[in-house]
């Protein structure tokens, strides 16, 4: 990387430092909730959207996820509540750190379930509205579909 993100001295202090394909941040594209970071970063590593899983602890990270076409996972413990992940989006909670990992290969690998529908979201209009149709459900512009919580 030649642009060094704010973020790498953090990642160094917890000997994390390069290992991670790429970093994303909003001083280089649009804040959450829109989907630019995610979308970057997918153009970045090539990865596809409908197998990658933002896991986040705010409504902001589960609408950004919905938005860029990913799964998203709530965290229970950041900054927003179980209740407020789940109706901005989240495909799944988590509230212990060992859950995760097997969280992740449910969504991506299916593991028996179903997978959930990465079209649902939340509208994002480029002038940072989020907004809710007549029946309280959301629309997505990179699906264009209503959705039902999950």
């Amino acid at each position: 990387m030649s642009w060094c993100s704010p973020a790498v001295p953090a990642l160094a202090g917890h000997g994390l430092e390069g290992r991670f394909v790429t970093l994303q941040t909003s001083d280089r594209a649009s804040g959450k909730p829109s989907p630019d970071m995610v979308l970057r970063a997918l153009a970045e590593t090539g990865a596809d959207a409908a197998s990658t899983v933002v896991v986040g602890d705010t409504t902001f990270d589960m609408m950004m996820a919905r938005n860029a076409g990913a799964l998203a996972v709530g965290v229970t413990w950041g900054y927003h509540r179980a209740d407020e992940l789940r109706a901005s989006g989240a495909h799944a909670i988590v509230s212990s750190f060992l859950d995760v990992a097997p969280t992740l290969a449910r969504l991506v690998d299916g593991g028996g379930h179903e997978r959930p529908d990465p079209s649902v979201g939340v509208r994002w209009d480029r002038h940072g509205d989020s907004s809710a149709n007549e029946t309280g459900a959301q629309k997505d512009l990179s699906g264009g579909g209503r959705f039902a919580e999950r």
